[in-house]
């Protein structure tokens, strides 16, 4: 997971260097930087979990978060 999230900000950040260098985008610069940006972050919280699941050594769901997931 780790070297996924190192990838993903390797990628974050060779589009934010092409984004500064490229005068005319097909999309606007603002919406691509945020896009970006949360799809960083959003990868920096799955390391998190992942992370975490490895700590506590978690094996399968609870109830509770079966129940929590199917509410999607």
């Amino acid at each position: 997971m780790k070297q996924i999230e190192h990838e993903c900000d390797e990628i974050t950040h060779a589009v934010v260097q092409s984004l500064h260098k490229t005068f005319i985008t097909p999309i606007d610069r603002n919406d691509i930087y945020t896009l970006i940006t949360r799809m960083d972050d959003i990868m920096d919280l799955v390391e998190a979990a992942s992370e975490r699941v490895s700590l506590y050594d978690l094996r399968k769901m609870t109830p509770e978060v079966a129940t929590w997931r199917g509410a999607w």
